[in-house]
Formats: structure tokens, C-alpha cells, sequence
């Protein structure tokens, strides 16, 4: 009703073209509702106590109460024109009062138009619409008549509106406005809206997720009446094309200089990757080609493209190892020995030999079956049957290190890959006789070709190899060894 009361007195007077004498009243305090017991001693003075108006729900009206300001003759003026006004109001009733500077008015609550004429010539003018007064209720307000010489010092005083559109980018971003330190929220749809607002100046802030604030002053008036607003990504995007010449997909180390430390390895080509802004430093491996190590930088809502230069890398990659080893089989027996080697891009070459350092015996060319004989002749074996078992071999093959051949390792010393070789070994199990012959078991025991066989890596030159090896394919054992790749 706070706008229903300053239409009443305000808006009829001053906005419907009346006499300039006319738009000498000024609303100093607007109408407000006030509860209904602090005006019941007005007509005290008017009715007896028993004969004021019904009180109750059943009271038809609207009590206007208005206070006038102002000397003698200001006073007078302001109840002329207000009776003049508000007295052609059908069904408006003015209650007497003693107090000669306030009047009070009683419309009718069952209005939902209400209309005043503002003098000859004039076209009627709505001043209330779509609301219904409220019965039982009193507005009070404060009314003050201004002298002809100082209307034009008021008029300046007039506050003036506007309606104020907002059009921002992205359509989900939201606006802040502050007028005199007051927030004032302002309502977007599609990133669009619009509100009436006083003129003078405000403040305002436009944000939204990834994206920078963006904000200003405007300055409401008849000139400015639209804000268009673009919101900067709070990002860039990067984009990586690989040369025609490759067409597989790589990997990129990137790892960001500036700002928060951030690193992450991608798979390339891609295409538009949001990154903070900032700048970054770039590297891609290849095997058989030259690093491409970059920097770049990453700005707010642009795009950076890249295509990284790889060229073949015609030099050796050679690497070089050495390993002590050990061997176990099930005789049981341990041997020791040494494996070195080295690579060329991927391929190459090992040598190893391994042995339980144990000399061979001498037999004379005798040796028995499974059972113990000889020739067909079971001799007498050393009641304590003691044996003796010596094992020794020297292999040479090749080394195939697929981490190197296929995807070039970030280190360079790191390596995964096969080994397989052959050679020559001897392998003899005697037992010996009572009178303190040996005698050579020919089931397990094995002269000629051996090989070997496994699997060999490195982290960082740290080796390791495990495996397994044959003599004469009647020996075998398990063989591992530790050592170092440089």
C-alpha cells in the first residue's frame, strides 16, 4: 500500500498536467500503514465516545491521515488543494478534526479503481489499479506545501527512473548491482533482464564459473539504459597436431612455470584442452628421434597451436651391462658366474659364464646305467656312496630390449626386454667305487651344446635378469642374476 498512498496524494497532483499552483504539495514522508489504535483519539475529539464509527472487520474503509507541515499559511494552502482533489473523489468522506494540521479522509475499502480529475481540461487518470484497498487499516503520511518561487529548486529535487536492461555472456552468468551500499539483485533469464531503477550512479558485477568477474560503474539515466556484458574464460585452450610423417599417437610431458605448479602427461594429437593461463614448458618423446622440448604460453579465452618438430635421431643408443648371477638346480647345487652384454637401439649381444667351481674326476672312461652297472657287471660302490658333481657352461646370444624399440623411455637407462643364447657346457655326475674309483652316471651327466634363455630389465641402470639354462638338455638350472646397465 506504500504505493497505492503516494499515488493518492503524489502521482494525481503532480503527474496529470494540473495548474502549475497545483504541483505546489511535496510527499515529505510517503504513505505507510499504521496500526489502526494510533488514531483512535482523533475522533475524540469530533464524536462522543459512544458514537464513533464501528471499529470492527465490518468497517467499509480506508483511513487517510494527513499531517501538514509547514507555517500558517502553507498549511492553509495544502487544505485547499487537497479538499479541492480528494473532496471530488466519489464516496470520499472528510472527517473534522480540531487539530488544524492534520486531516483525515475515509475512502471507500470495496474500491479497486479509483479515479481524480486534476482540473478543466484534463483527462481522468487511474491511480490505483489491480489492488483493493484494505478495510480497517490507516495510511499516514506527511504533506507540505512548497511557495511558486521555490518550485523549480523542488522539481530538481524529483527522483526520476528508469528501466535498465543487462544483456551478459556466457547466458548462465549472474549480476550484482550496489546502489548508495545497498545490494540490489537483478534477475537474468537466458542472460537477459531488465528492472526499473532509480538514475545515478551504481556499481556492478557480472560473474560465472571459469570466467573472469568483469566489473563496473553505469550510470542510470535517459542516455544509458543497456549494459552488455562479456565474461573473459578464466582459461585458455591448447591444441597439438602431430607432423604428417607420424601418424601414431604420442605422449607429451607438460609441466606448468608460472603460478601453481601443476604436471600432467597427455596423449597427443588433441584438440582444444582447456589449461590455466600461464606458461608452460612442453616435452615429447620419441624413440629413435630428438626430444622436442618447448615452452609456451596459455592465454585467457585464446587458443594456442602447436606442432611439435620431431627429427630422426641417427645415433646409437648403446648401452652397456654387467651382472653377477646364480644358478640353482635340483641335484641339488648352486653355481656363480657373470653376465655382460651391450645394446645398439634395441638389439644386442650377451655373453655368460657360470660354474659350481668344482673340479671334474677322473673316470677312465667308465660309466654306468641307471642301475649302477657297468658293461653288465655291477661293481661295489663306496658303502658310503659319495658322489661328486661339477657343472660349468659359457653362452653367447642375443638381447632384444622392446622398451627401447617400441615407446623410448623417459629415462634413459631404463630397459625391459628378451635373451636367449647357446654355447657349450659339461655337466658330470661320478659316484665312487669301494676301492676309490668314480665311475660317470650317464643318465644325468651331459657334455656339448648348453642355452639359455630369459627375461632382463633396468630402472634407472639398476638391472635385473632371471631365467633358465640347459646343458645337454639332461641339465638344467634356474639362473637370476643382479648388476648394473651404463
Amino acid at each position: 500500500m506504500k504505493h497505492i498512498s503516494r499515488f493518492v496524494i503524489f502521482s494525481l497532483l503532480f503527474l496529470c498536467g494540473m495548474p502549475l499552483w497545483a504541483q505546489q504539495l511535496m510527499i515529505t514522508q510517503e504513505f505507510q500503514e499504521v496500526p489502526f489504535s494510533n488514531v483512535l483519539a482523533l475522533y475524540k475529539n469530533e464524536f462522543g465516545e459512544h458514537e464513533k464509527p464501528d471499529m470492527h472487520d465490518t468497517f467499509p474503509y480506508a483511513l487517510f491521515q494527513v499531517q501538514l507541515e509547514g507555517n500558517a499559511t502553507e498549511v492553509k494552502k495544502a487544505k485547499e488543494l487537497l479538499r479541492f482533489y480528494l473532496g471530488r473523489m466519489t464516496a470520499v468522506q472528510e472527517m473534522h478534526l480540531d487539530n488544524p494540521n492534520e486531516m483525515l479522509f475515509l475512502i471507500p475499502s470495496t474500491a479497486k479503481y479509483i479515479y481524480l480529475t486534476c482540473g478543466d481540461g484534463c483527462e481522468q487518470q487511474t491511480i490505483m489499479e489491480n489492488a483493493r484497498l484494505k478495510s480497517n487499516r490507516v495510511y499516514r503520511g506527511r504533506v507540505h506545501y512548497i511557495p511558486e518561487e521555490s518550485m523549480q529548486q523542488v522539481e530538481k529535487q524529483v527522483i526520476r527512473k528508469q528501466v535498465f536492461t543487462f544483456e551478459v555472456y556466457p547466458t548462465h552468468a549472474q549480476v550484482e548491482i550496489v546502489h548508495n551500499g545497498e545490494k540490489i539483485p537483478f534477475t537474468l533469464t537466458d542472460g537477459k533482464g531488465s528492472m526499473e531503477l532509480n538514475e545515478g550512479k551504481y556499481f556492478y558485477s557480472v560473474y560465472a564459473d571459469n570466467h573472469h568477474t568483469a566489473e563496473g560503474t553505469i550510470e542510470v539515466s535517459s542516455n544509458e539504459r543497456k549494459k552488455i556484458v562479456q565474461l573473459v574464460q578464466a582459461n585458455g585452450w591448447l591444441s597439438v597436431r602431430m607432423p604428417v610423417a607420424i601418424e601414431q599417437q604420442e605422449h607429451m610431458h607438460m609441466s606448468k612455470i608460472t603460478g601453481q605448479p601443476w604436471k600432467n602427461t597427455i596423449a597427443i594429437p588433441v584438440d582444444s584442452l582447456p589449461l590455466d593461463s600461464g606458461l608452460y614448458e612442453v616435452l615429447v618423446r620419441k624413440p629413435r628421434y630428438y626430444d622436442y622440448l618447448d615452452t609456451l604460453t596459455i592465454q585467457d579465452g585464446h587458443l594456442t597451436t602447436i606442432v611439435p618438430e620431431l627429427n630422426k635421431d641417427e645415433r646409437m643408443v648403446m648401452k652397456t651391462f654387467i651382472l653377477g648371477e646364480v644358478g640353482y638346480s635340483l641335484t641339488p647345487q648352486l653355481s656363480y658366474g657373470l653376465t655382460v652384454g651391450q645394446t645398439y637401439n634395441g638389439l644386442g649381444w650377451f655373453v655368460n659364464a657360470r660354474s659350481n667351481f668344482k673340479a671334474t674326476v677322473s673316470t677312465n672312461g667308465l660309466v654306468c646305467d641307471k642301475g649302477g652297472v657297468i658293461e653288465g657287471v655291477l661293481p661295489f660302490y663306496n658303502p658310503e656312496k659319495k658322489t661328486s658333481s661339477t657343472a660349468w657352461h659359457i653362452n653367447a646370444g642375443l638381447v632384444i630390449d622392446v622398451l627401447e624399440l617400441s615407446v623410448k623411455p623417459d629415462h634413459y637407462f631404463d630397459t625391459f626386454g628378451f635373451y636367449v643364447g647357446a654355447g657349450y657346457g659339461v655337466y658330470q655326475h661320478a659316484w665312487q667305487l669301494n676301492n676309490g674309483n668314480w665311475v660317470e652316471y650317464g643318465p644325468t651327466s651331459a657334455k656339448g651344446v648348453s642355452a639359455t634363455t630369459g627375461v632382463i630389465g633396468s630402472i634407472h641402470g639398476f638391472t635385473l635378469k632371471a631365467g633358465v639354462s640347459t646343458i645337454g638338455f639332461k641339465y638344467m638350472e634356474i639362473e637370476a642374476g643382479i648388476g648394473w646397465m651404463f
